[in-house]
């Protein structure tokens, strides 16, 4: 399908007061309902699994000249997993919509815009979309810092933000005047406990592993280490070994498989960190602003006041708290925002179960990091600070979705007849009928998961049943749960459960739109 190129300029930007017009182009192909249909959003996301299949190699590139990403590296955590979460909802998107009968917004994103830093992959994502899925109903525009602003002066259905908390806030003022719902995953900055009792080479191992997978440059990357003194020593002795097994001897600059700052004002900002620290660098520390490159660098001494401890550090720099106890780093957690992820390594469940119960984070991980971002079945978000909803998986349709419960209830004569308790004028009888109906109600608490006159024929049997074993056994409900005086069972009390059934079991189901 072609897009009106008018609405953008020579630089690819969409062209000014153009937003409106792009997102009713959006809505007007949404209207036509051809996105309602499962054939259709099948198709978008095997076009989609299709782009990610036949542009391997550019996207490799793209990711190459942004962040000097190793081939390895981008396949693994860029085009792998993006290719595994298309196939699972591939798989399993007629399963999550198996109750949807009106249009299930997968891709409400289809009124997302796709805002990132690194030029070279967002202009390839924009070159590349248009070409596998309806640019109708999935555009894809590219904006800079004033163009976003005035692209959220329109009105959106939703809202899924990924990035820095000050744009996170920004974003969602935004969506106030409209309402409009609202996902953020901020990041932040995620602590890593160390117990002393661990193995610290699999330990230094697995952290400097996260730390140094996109060079830091992710929002779940551990951001700083709490541990003791003992254990600082025991960390920053065995990190020389694994990184020479690792990287080899000579220069890590030279190394192909370390990526560098994703571009020059992050550079800058990293640097400014390590020349305003208070703290002691004892490894690394190097930078070389020509090539973006910053050495993977520990500091200690770090108090609670460092410049390194009040943002989100997004690079290879990676500080030591030292405290004297588990409760203490609980403490140390406690006094800053809510993190995205919080990591703990301790051979010990109380210690374990005690940091976790007692924090609170968006995810947590315990002995490893990074590795809980993979799993579909675990909700991905953050919390307070650090964001809100989430996604992956099915948790990423339910994001996307709308729960809308409904009620079928029919007309027949058993039903209105049961209805009229509820008309005037009241009566003791009518009273004593609605508290028989709540207390069977709750007593007796039968879901019914077939559907057809075999299902009602069971609950008139399974009605009746009770009811006369009730009347067998002299239980009264009416005297136990009425206030009223006690009331004789009429003649026609044994039709009860027939006049129930239709208030016991309707037709009752959640539509996802």
């Amino acid at each position: 399908m072609e897009v009106n190129n008018q609405m953008y300029s020579d630089s690819g930007f969409p062209a000014l007061n153009s937003y409106t017009k792009i997102l009713q182009v959006t809505r007007d192909a949404f209207g036509t309902g051809r996105t309602k249909k499962l054939s259709f959003r099948e198709r978008q996301l095997k076009n989609l699994l299709r782009l990610f299949e036949e542009n391997g190699e550019k996207v490799l590139q793209a990711l190459f000249k942004d962040l000097r990403k190793s081939r390895t590296e981008a396949t693994v955590f860029e085009l792998e997993v993006c290719k595994a979460e298309i196939k699972h909802m591939i798989k399993n998107l007629r399963k999550y919509s198996a109750d949807d009968k009106l249009p299930f917004n997968w891709l409400a994103i289809l009124e997302r815009s796709y805002i990132q830093v690194s030029s070279e992959s967002a202009r390839t994502l924009a070159q590349l979309l248009p070409q596998y899925i309806d640019p109708e109903c999935y555009p894809v525009i590219l904006a800079d810092a004033e163009q976003t602003k005035s692209l959220l002066e329109n009105k959106f259905d939703y809202i899924f933000y990924t990035g820095s908390s000050s744009v996170g806030s920004s974003i969602l003022q935004s969506a106030v005047p409209y309402l409009t719902p609202v996902t953020l995953e901020l990041g932040g900055k995620s602590p890593c406990y160390i117990d002393d009792n661990v193995d610290f080479r699999k330990v230094a191992s697995r952290i400097m592993w996260g730390k140094l997978t996109n060079m830091g440059q992710t929002c779940i990357s551990p951001d700083y280490l709490l541990c003791s003194e003992r254990a600082q020593r025991a960390f920053i002795t065995t990190l020389g070994p694994i990184l020479k097994d690792w990287y080899g001897i000579g220069s890590l600059q030279k190394k192909p498989v370390l990526a560098r700052i994703i571009n020059h004002r992050h550079f800058l900002r990293l640097k400014r960190l390590l020349e305003t620290t208070r703290g002691s660098i004892v490894f690394g520390g190097q930078a070389d602003e020509h090539d973006l490159w910053i050495e993977p660098t520990i500091v200690t001494n770090v108090k609670a006041d460092d410049p390194l401890l009040e943002e989100e550090i997004f690079g290879p720099i990676l500080p030591i708290v030292t405290v004297n106890s588990a409760d203490e780093a609980i403490n140390f957690i406690l006094s800053k925002p809510k993190p995205l992820t919080l990591y703990a390594f301790s051979t010990n469940n109380k210690t374990i179960e005690k940091i976790v119960s007692s924090t609170s984070s968006g995810g947590c991980c315990i002995n490893d990091v990074l590795l809980q971002n993979g799993l579909r079945g675990l909700p991905f978000g953050g919390v307070g600070a650090s964001g809100m909803g989430c996604y992956h998986g099915k948790f990423s349709f339910d994001t996307f979705s709308h729960k809308r419960g409904i009620l079928v209830r029919g007309l027949s004569y058993a039903s209105e007849k049961l209805g009229e308790v509820r008309y005037p004028p009241p009566s003791k009888g009518k009273l004593a009928l609605v508290n028989f109906v709540l207390h069977c109600y709750e007593t007796f608490d039968v879901k019914y998961t077939l559907k057809g006159t075999f299902t009602h024929f069971l609950a008139l049997i399974l009605g009746a049943a009770i009811l006369i074993l009730l009347l067998y056994l002299g239980y009264n409900p009416i005297e136990r749960n009425c206030e009223a005086p006690a009331l004789q069972y009429p003649k026609s009390s044994i039709n009860l459960p027939l006049k129930l059934l239709e208030a016991i079991n309707p037709d009752q189901f959640i539509r996802t739109e």
